[in-house]
């Protein structure tokens, strides 16, 4: 795999001979051909995730993850393959930032005047394909923010790009929801990148805190209704809805989740010393109650899942804070 165009554009450029890749999955997807007659069957397909990005805030960037993939289903091997994406910024603004960019193959530039990612990718034989992954932060403000993906290739095999031969294009455009923060917040998570999602409603609220030790992933957190919520005999509960959190893997570090109940949601015999936390790690699991207290801040995983900074806050509620190795919904 080629190297990466990473984080404020630090260039680094990658040769691979041979390439035969596949489409990344996602949760929104495009495709295009070549037009029968136009040309050889050149195809570009773009993916990304998450389907709906929640809105970047000062300090607090989320972000987006695409993948284009170039194949070439024809019978002849196309040249000069290049994949141009725009509009891309390079610094905080109300579209897409760049973070990282790595190509299958080949090399990618960035030209601030026209925006423009452009990564040449060399030659595709018959059945081939060229991939580039796309991460970037998302816009600061909300609303359809449209990402345009153009591939361009020679259809004579040829290495001297002083003579192309006939240039056939293809494109996509993608578009992202951007949404604001509330009732839930996604993003994609690059590898290594520590961020936090917040999820509020009615005075309720859950924070959950990924740590840096990961591999990429996508991530949502949301203030759920489904399923209904049971109180367990001998329990006290309290009202509201579950602080759901769809984070895959599991985290040694542990994943922390800081959850308010306003004082309204708070039953009179609720106190510090018999709180529980119910869990349900998915909507046909068997319900849990987590009643172990942390250690510390930094439990170690065989302590997990345990409950830290358990505070009656009065007439503000009530706050507790849950270190998992896995996400689930919390009540």
């Amino acid at each position: 795999m080629g190297d990466r165009l990473g984080p404020r554009l630090a260039l680094f450029v990658a040769f691979v001979a041979a390439l035969v890749v596949g489409v990344a999955g996602g949760s929104a997807a495009s495709s295009a051909c070549v037009a029968p007659g136009d040309g050889p069957n050149v195809c570009l397909d773009v993916v990304h995730e998450p389907d709906a990005v929640t809105v970047s805030r000062a300090g607090a960037p989320t972000y987006a993850s695409y993948t284009a993939t170039v194949r070439n289903d024809s019978k002849q091997t196309v040249t000069h393959v290049i994949l141009r994406v725009t509009p891309i910024e390079t610094v905080t603004s109300e579209g897409f930032v760049l973070f990282s960019v790595t190509p299958s193959a080949g090399t990618c530039s960035y030209d601030a005047a026209t925006s423009m990612l452009t990564c040449e990718l060399g030659k595709l034989a018959r059945g081939a394909r060229a991939q580039v992954e796309l991460v970037v932060e998302a816009p600061s403000s909300t609303g359809e923010a449209p990402l345009d993906f153009i591939a361009s290739f020679d259809e004579r095999v040829s290495d001297n790009p002083e003579s192309p031969g006939k240039v056939d294009t293809v494109s996509v455009t993608e578009e992202t929801s951007v949404t604001p923060p509330g009732r839930s917040m996604s993003s994609f998570v690059p590898a290594g990148v520590a961020l936090g999602l917040s999820a509020s409603e009615g005075g309720q609220s859950g924070e959950a805190k990924i740590p840096s030790g990961h591999a990429a992933l996508t991530a949502a957190l949301a203030i759920a209704d489904d399923p209904p919520f049971v109180c367990p005999k001998g329990e006290i509960c309290r009202g509201g809805a579950w602080v759901d959190a769809a984070i895959p893997g599991t985290f040694a570090e542990g994943l922390r989740f800081l959850l308010h109940w306003p004082d309204e949601f708070v039953s009179k015999n609720q106190s510090e010393k018999n709180f529980a936390l119910f869990y349900i790690a998915c909507d046909t699991c068997k319900l849990e109650i987590i009643r172990t207290r942390c250690s510390s801040a930094t439990p170690a995983l065989k302590e997990m899942p345990c409950l830290w900074d358990v505070r009656d806050l009065r007439e503000n509620g009530f706050e507790a804070t849950l270190i998992s190795p896995h996400n689930g919904k919390m009540h």
